[in-house]
């Protein structure tokens, strides 16, 4: 996990693919944006204890991740109150799961590969 330290608003990035993390991180940092990116779902459900979690503005989730479905993911942070406009990100695309991210509220689904334009889009759209 690599956390910038400021009190701007954060776009959360949650994948368990270092590479593709990685990638998403220069792309979002590029747009002037904090960056939070997490392996893991549990990782990124420790961080929103921590001080500062608050600032979430954005979540890129991926829907394989090693510890838990990304959608389940999203379902969980609805139920606890938690909901920040989200993007998916996902190389396991179809209509069913498209169309169950659209039904929990995601701004975007993004197929894996995609232009690093596509994701700026979609990101300023959630963010405005």
């Amino acid at each position: 996990m690599y956390v910038l330290a400021n009190q701007s608003p954060t776009v959360v990035v949650v994948d368990d693919e270092s590479d593709v993390r990685h990638s998403l991180r220069l792309v979002i940092e590029a747009m002037g944006l904090t960056v939070s990116d997490f392996e893991s779902a549990a990782d990124f459900l420790s961080y929103l204890d921590q001080p500062g979690s608050s600032q979430v503005a954005c979540l890129v989730v991926d829907v394989i991740l090693s510890d838990m479905n990304g959608l389940e993911l999203v379902e969980q942070l609805n139920a606890a109150g938690r909901r920040f406009p989200f993007v998916v990100v996902t190389g396991h695309g179809g209509d069913a799961l498209e169309l169950r991210a659209k039904e929990l509220g995601a701004s975007a689904f993004l197929l894996k590969p995609f232009q690093p334009a596509q994701l700026q889009r979609m990101l300023n759209n959630a963010l405005s």
